[in-house]
């Protein structure tokens, strides 16, 4: 039997492996897929955000056009360098806007260099990269944050619980744009600390968002009722800060 559709009491001790397995497996299987519709809006935003006040600036002085077209010009022919192969090549070009300094190719080139590595199979890199993303003041907040939870799943399987959720405890609020992912990998790490209370009370608090994506809704719901809490009562509730009690 399936130790998702069982009361959570009745799980014996032996099945915490398999129950917590399957809650990853779900999880990987659209996690990101979900991410991306949810929350690349907001990331194209940023960037048109990015693009426009730094087109302002550049607007004063001829020198910092040419420049930036040139940027520009070097970062899109990294990308057809990466779709046709060539990812050695690429990363030279890469490298270069990242040492450039200037918002917002170096934080883009970064991201993308994280991406390559992924692609790579190169995990440490990729998340080395997305740290110093996220550890960069000069980078807007909005993607320090994005690479913070990007960091945080790459790392996901060799990182502590309590380091999982201290991490994300900023990020895992009502209010974040990014609490749909931080929340879950939350829930997930005290679900390994096998505190199924504050985990199903999370799931609760993401079914009950009113901007989460339908399919991590959906999933946040199962999951919640799985470790005993009813979701589907609490949907029309203000959602708290993760894994704080409602009421």
């Amino acid at each position: 039997m399936n130790p998702l559709s069982e009361n959570p009491v009745a799980l014996k001790p032996e099945q915490d492996d398999v129950f917590l397995r399957e809650v990853d497996d779900a999880v990987r299987k659209d996690q990101w897929a979900t991410f991306a519709k949810s929350y690349g809006a907001i990331i194209a935003v940023g960037i048109v955000v990015f693009l426009a006040a730094f087109g302002g600036w550049l607007y004063y002085g001829q020198h910092s056009e040419r420049k930036a077209g040139e940027r520009g010009e070097t970062y899109v022919q990294a990308l057809d360098r990466i779709e046709g192969g060539n990812p050695k090549i690429a990363a030279d070009a890469l490298a270069e806007l990242k040492t450039s300094g200037k918002a917002p190719y170096d934080a883009v080139a970064r991201f993308t260099q994280a991406n390559v590595a992924l692609e790579a199979g190169d995990a440490k890199r990729a998340a080395t990269l997305l740290g110093e993303i996220a550890a960069d003041a000069s980078v807007d907040q909005v993607f320090r944050d994005l690479a913070t939870v990007r960091q945080t799943a790459v790392e996901f399987d060799t990182l502590k619980p309590d380091a999982i959720i201290a991490r994300l405890k900023p990020l895992a609020v009502a209010d974040s744009p990014w609490f749909g992912p931080a929340a879950e990998m939350t829930a997930i790490a005290h679900l390994r600390k096998k505190e199924r209370g504050k985990a199903g009370q999370i799931f609760a608090d993401i079914a009950a968002h009113k901007g989460i994506d339908p399919s991590l809704k959906s999933r946040a719901v199962q999951m919640a009722g799985t470790l005993g809490i009813d979701a589907v009562t609490q949907t029309d509730s203000k959602p708290q800060p993760a894994g704080q009690p409602t009421g």
